[in-house]
């Protein structure tokens, strides 16, 4: 099957329990460079075999190496960051290794490091005599320094200054003795040449001076708020803009978008001319690349003035203003003209979002809506802040998904503008038609105000292209939100945790195991404060600035005997007796899952069922129960509810812990 061919098929027809199945579209994904999926997989922690190939991919598929790296041996990270660092973007890929703090020391079963056999690499590979095989060496050897530097900048943090004290007083007698030495040389040699140099920095200054001196003559000055049209004529063709009461005009083009503070930046070139050089009435033109202009300019004020533009002979470029002279110029005046008119334009710039309140997404499978409700109530829990809205049914999402989703459309590039008057008729052929793919952002602005950001995505022929809803202007994007958009789904979007709760707010639970059940109840205790004594190697060490410290321990000591806000802690009971109950509930919290188990349905009585009572806190109770699915896998329901799959061991296994609590 073709990698696209998969790819379509995610998420709908894609069974993720089926680890093969996963692995077939982890690695269609990385060939195609296709992120979204990629990040996905990883993130609900499947085709983990796959992940050791990350550093063979794209920089963009390579990212995701940073969530991946936790379900890896060191085997394999040390396999990635070899790849990584051999692959065609090598120096890119290393030195996000070395923005995310990565330790590169990270050691293989044979003890070596990802320089380690990069190293032997270098020294065993006959790289060939061509341009191809010099490049290639040289590529690696410059990995091998980045990874090297990379290892020296995570370990040399964790250096103890205290190792070299006893050698502190010496280093800093030695360095003070041979500055001492330096200056009385210093301070010799300058006492015996005194004369000479004062004599040579004198005629030297002189001779600058007379070099640097240039004498600049005015040519042209206008106001550039006087200015109310200009144009200019190249080998290119002729632009001409003009100022009317909706800002400046592109004649050719009312509709162009003009950048004003492009204009601006240009009118503060050519408002103000001035020479260097003065040819009076030049017996040939020619000289002076004056008889055939490179560039004709033309200013309307209350007047109009044409300038021209050539360059000599001699590589400058001269200016003649029509008096008959030729004026030496420097050539930024006219450097500073595009010979584009898109040079020129303004592009559309996407709103800075901090407070998102909504999320809309319209692909070719589905429309669905996110919202934000903090504190709402929709869930058992207030942990949850994005919401799946189904007509006033809220169901839980994963909040970094929706996040991550904001981020990647309000970070959409619109740099490369195909076009800026685009008519309907035109849309279809950028796949911006009524196919196009739609994604919506409402948000609350600085000043307090709802606003809405809504971006249509579409693709012809391998390009991707993307518009705001209410503008006319399309412009050519890569590919990353378009697949973000595509591959989204509202079930994908679903958290899918066991288990999101706050136990320290939780007043009691009923263990139910079999016909069993055990009741546990929750209390907070006063946490005594410990008094802390420094060691006697402490005291030793720092005896050299007892002065220094005598006055900081006087203030810590009056510290310590103030007053302090008395602590707590949770403690958990069963039939009065102290157990640790709350470690293994918070476990639930991080319990990896197989996938959903949305829309299955429990086939027999539960194995395990743990009810959740929060009366302190006004919360209904909550029941958690664990079924046994198939040979390895647990369904998890909440009040009923099938939510997630996860592997039948672990039930077993949080079983025999409950159990081993009340015996």
């Amino acid at each position: 099957m073709e990698n696209n061919e998969l790819i379509a098929k995610y998420p709908k027809d894609i069974n993720l329990n089926d680890e093969s199945e996963c692995c077939s579209l982890f690695t269609a994904a990385c060939e195609e460079s296709n992120s979204y999926i990629v990040g996905k997989l990883i993130k609900k922690g499947k085709a983990r075999e796959c992940y050791k190939y990350l550093g063979q991919y794209s920089y963009e598929i390579f990212e995701a190496f940073a969530n991946a790296k936790k379900y890896m041996s060191n085997d394999d990270i040390v396999s990635v960051l070899f790849d990584a660092a051999i692959s065609q973007d090598a120096g890119r890929k290393l030195v996000y290794v070395s923005e995310t703090g990565f330790d590169v020391s990270v050691t293989n079963e044979k003890g070596q490091t990802a320089a380690d056999l990069l190293s032997a690499r270098i020294k065993k590979n006959n790289y060939p005599a061509s341009k191809k095989g010099i490049a290639s060496r040289n590529s690696d050897r410059n990995s091998l320094l980045i990874l090297n530097r990379i290892h020296r900048e995570y370990t040399g943090s964790n250096v103890k200054a205290k190792k070299f004290r006893k050698w502190k007083i010496i280093i800093i007698i030695a360095a003070c003795l041979a500055i001492l030495g330096l200056c009385f040389a210093f301070g010799y040699s300058c006492m015996t040449c005194s004369t000479d140099t004062t004599d040579t920095e004198a005629a030297d200054e002189e001779e600058t001076t007379e070099e640097e001196e240039v004498v600049y003559t005015t040519i042209y000055s206008v106001d550039s708020a006087d200015v109310t049209a200009f144009s200019w004529t190249d080998s290119y063709g002729t632009i001409s803009l003009e100022k009317q009461s909706v800002g400046w005009i592109y004649l050719d083009d009312t509709s162009f978008p003009v950048d004003e503070e492009d204009i601006t930046d240009i009118l503060s070139e050519i408002c103000l001319i001035e020479s260097t050089e003065t040819i009076e009435a030049p017996e040939s033109l020619e000289d002076y690349g004056l008889a055939e202009p490179s560039l004709t300019l033309k200013i309307t004020t209350a007047e109009e003035t044409t300038l021209t533009f050539g360059y000599g002979t001699d590589g400058n470029l001269y200016c003649d203003t029509g008096d008959g002279n030729a004026y030496a110029v420097d050539d930024g005046v006219i450097n500073c003209l595009p010979t584009d008119i898109t040079s020129l334009l303004k592009t559309e710039e996407l709103p800075d979002i901090t407070d998102a309140l909504a999320v809309s997404v319209t692909n070719d499978l589905e429309s669905f809506k996110l919202v934000y409700a903090e504190n709402s109530g929709y869930s058992y829990t207030d942990e949850y802040t994005w919401f799946l809205d189904e007509n006033g049914t809220y169901t839980a999402v994963d909040s970094s998904d929706a996040e991550d989703l904001i981020d990647d459309i309000s970070g959409l590039s619109l740099d490369s503008c195909i076009t800026w008057n685009a008519s309907e008729d035109e849309l279809g052929e950028y796949g911006l038609g009524s196919d196009a793919f739609r994604v919506s952002v409402e948000y609350q602005t600085e000043e307090g105000a709802n606003a809405v950001l809504s971006i249509l995505l579409g693709e012809n022929e391998g390009s991707y292209y993307a518009k705001l809803s209410d503008s006319a202007m399309i412009y050519e994007v890569d590919s990353s939100l378009y697949n973000t958009v595509r591959f989204c789904s509202a079930s994908d979007l679903i958290a899918e945790n066991i288990i999101k709760m706050d136990w320290d707010q939780v007043d009691s639970v009923d263990v139910v195991i079999g016909s069993e059940t055990y009741t546990f109840t929750r209390e907070l205790v006063e946490v005594e404060a410990e008094e802390t004594e420094e060691s006697e190697e402490t005291e030793e060490s720092d005896s050299e600035d007892t002065e220094d410290t005598d006055e900081e321990t006087d203030e810590a000591e009056t510290e310590e005997t103030e007053e302090t806000e008395p602590t707590y802690e949770s403690v958990w009971y069963y039939n009065d007796t102290e157990v640790s109950l709350g470690t293994i509930l918070k476990s639930l919290n991080s319990m990896s899952i197989k996938g959903s188990a949305s829309g299955e349905a429990a086939a027999s009585d539960p194995d395990l069922s743990i009810i959740i009572h929060r009366e302190s806190t006004g919360c209904a109770d909550l029941t958690l129960s664990a079924y046994s699915y198939n040979a390895g896998s647990s369904l998890i329901t909440l009040n009923g509810e099938s939510t997630v799959m996860v592997s039948r061991s672990k039930i077993v296994t949080l079983i025999s812990n409950l159990q081993n609590l009340v015996k």
